[in-house]
């Protein structure tokens, strides 16, 4: 137990261990020298950053840090550190802890673009990636990377991350950034740092894979985008950066005005019912949470469902953005055709200004396929490469579902796993289908006149 009767944490099982065997003197020179100001310098967080620090260090994935496995973790660096000085573990410990203070987001660069990607990346939310994020700011403080270098390289990862966040990707993530960071050399000297990046980044299996433009574009059209992340921070995110685009400003994240607004409302009253006409119903279940009829205001009180033409003179006003006003204040009535118009153009801003790959990641395949001939069929890489396309069911080709993501289509307005799609067209059919029944959706659906499982693309 520690001071405070809890159990000893990984930080209190590491510094005991290093201070275990020095003279009462030397305890309270390293602890004064070493201990003390990285106990200052992150505060509450020093059983994490020693587990950073392992997986910077031999470029390897631990578990996250926790009670339930503290004395693992400390197994592992016990083992890490054999035969060391504990005066150069200190020492690697306080070099190592200047540069995640920065990515941790308790200290800043001096250079406001670093320091703003980096606070992006922590609304994200990256702490698995600190390890690596930590190497790529310490090679910068090296001079291994100038400002323009390290500028490409984290605006190149916060694109990787976000572009798979949209996608719903975080598979394997976890093992692969500690990796990563073996790596992180190969961008040392480089004349073209940021598609070396990407090259890296795609150049992974599939579950890492780096979600080229196609897939973007059909999942942003699709996608409940208001619901996108964590406290809705992502929708957030995307438009104040959409913001920066057009204005060259980023609106301040901690202003407590700064909100979502959807412009068809929520709730349609009366009059959004009639604007909306006959079909109001239908295009408020489509389209109330597309991002096209979302947007950032400032304002301290909600819209709600006030009429379209009194928000317009709120967002052309003092509350208003210039997200708010463009492809917006130009209508007259806010409807299927304006909501579609207007998600276009947002689309186009997010993939082509801010998510931006270079040209040859826009539509490759951005995976590692050395191994895909020996490999078990994965449906995912076949839908990955159909997105945006239409494929027909094989007892029915008159019934067509749209591809919007790799394990998804598109299908009467809702989305669909193939698998439970398919069995629930045979129950349509009046086929007898029995409750446990599972069908495998790739050999039920074709594109091409191709089954899918048949499909080499």
């Amino acid at each position: 137990m520690n001071s405070l009767g809890k159990p000893l944490s990984l930080a209190d099982l590491v510094r005991n261990y290093l201070l275990m065997g020095k003279t009462s003197q030397q305890q309270t020179d390293l602890y004064n020298d070493y201990w003390l100001p990285l106990e200052r310098l992150l505060p509450g967080q020093l059983s994490e950053f020693l587990r950073d620090w392992m997986q910077s260090d031999q470029h390897k994935s631990y578990k996250v840090a926790r009670e339930n496995n503290y004395k693992e973790l400390y197994g592992a660096f016990k083992e890490i550190v054999s035969g060391r000085s504990v005066e150069a573990l200190f020492e690697s410990f306080v070099r190592f802890s200047h540069s995640y203070a920065i990515i941790c987001g308790l200290r800043q660069t001096g250079v406001a673009r670093i320091d703003q990607i980096i606070a992006d990346l922590n609304v994200i939310g990256v702490n698995p990636a600190y390890s690596y994020l930590t190497e790529v700011i310490a090679a910068w403080e090296a001079d291994r990377l100038g400002d323009g270098d390290v500028i490409n390289v984290l605006t190149g990862f916060r694109t990787y991350i976000l572009r798979r966040r949209v996608l719903g990707l975080t598979q394997a993530e976890n093992k692969f950034y500690p990796v990563l960071g073996s790596r992180l050399s190969e961008l040392f000297g480089t004349k073209d740092v940021l598609n070396t990046l990407f090259g890296q980044l795609s150049s992974q299996e599939y579950a890492l894979r780096l979600p080229n433009d196609e897939e973007m574009i059909a999942r942003f059209k699709s996608m409940n985008f208001y619901n996108l992340g964590r406290s809705r921070n992502y929708p957030r995110l995307l438009l104040s950066m959409a913001e920066e685009v057009l204005t060259k400003a980023r609106p301040d994240w901690e202003d407590s005005k700064l909100q979502l607004e959807h412009i068809m409302p929520q709730t349609l009253n009366k009059e959004w019912n009639r604007s909306l006409g006959p079909e109001a119903e239908f295009v408020h279940q489509e389209l109330v949470n597309n991002v096209g009829n979302l947007t950032l205001i400032r304002h301290n009180q909600e819209l709600g469902n006030k009429e379209f033409a009194v928000k317009q003179e709120i967002y052309a006003g003092q509350s208003g953005l210039q997200i708010s006003q463009n492809r917006i204040l130009d209508r007259e009535v806010w409807d299927e055709k304006s909501i579609r118009r207007r998600q276009d153009y947002l689309i186009d801003i997010f993939v082509e200004q801010i998510l931006v790959v270079s040209s040859k990641f826009k539509k490759g395949s951005n995976w590692s396929q050395n191994n895909r001939d020996n490999a078990q069929y994965d449906s995912r890489e076949t839908l990955n490469q159909l997105i945006g396309e239409n494929i027909e069911f094989v007892a029915n080709p008159m019934v067509t579902a749209h591809v919007v993501s790799d394990s998804k289509v598109q299908f009467e307005g809702s989305e669909w796993s193939l698998g439970p799609l398919t069995k629930h067209l045979k129950e349509r059919s009046g086929a007898k289908v029995s409750k446990s029944s599972n069908f495998h959706g790739a050999s039920n659906w074709s594109w091409d006149g191709i089954k899918l499982v048949d499909l080499d693309i």
